[in-house]
């Protein structure tokens, strides 16, 4: 699952799926604004 605090839309999507990720990873972008 995926939580925010505040909304907003997504800018880009640094994973796929299936990709192995580490807790430091970037996931998504948010756009500005």
């Amino acid at each position: 699952a995926l939580h925010a605090e505040a909304d907003g839309t997504v800018e880009a999507v640094h994973v796929k799926a299936g990709d192995q990720i580490d807790a430091k990873d970037l996931l998504v972008v948010f756009a500005a604004g």
